[in-house]
């Protein structure tokens, strides 16, 4: 049994550690974390994991995440789609259009 919980208490800690380092380099403004964020936003639509994605567009890193994709030849809502995710294509589009019309209002 001890060493069970060994294991689960390291699995514990690396987790820490890589949310610590995640976070780190998220605030320095770290071009690695960007990309994970991009990622996981591909990811995501690929699937079809909506509510991760709603989670993701409530927070300031929703609009790192855009601005990581807004100018890739395939948006996050076209991979959606194209995997059969018509809801999640829908929430998308709706996110770049908040975005778009945030970036049409500063000009």
């Amino acid at each position: 049994m001890r060493n069970g919980r060994t294991v689960v208490n390291r699995a514990v800690k690396q987790q820490r550690q890589n949310f610590t380092e995640f976070n780190y380099c998220f605030l320095k403004g770290s071009s690695r974390a960007v990309q994970k964020l991009k990622a996981l936003v591909y990811a995501a639509a690929e699937t079809g994991a909506q509510q991760v994605l709603e989670m993701l567009f409530t927070t300031s890193a929703g609009r790192i995440a855009f601005d990581a994709y807004k100018d890739s030849l395939q948006l996050p809502e076209v991979i959606a789609r194209s995997h059969g995710h018509e809801e999640t294509a829908r929430f998308l589009e709706d996110v770049t259009a908040r975005y778009i019309s945030h970036i049409v209002k500063r000009y």
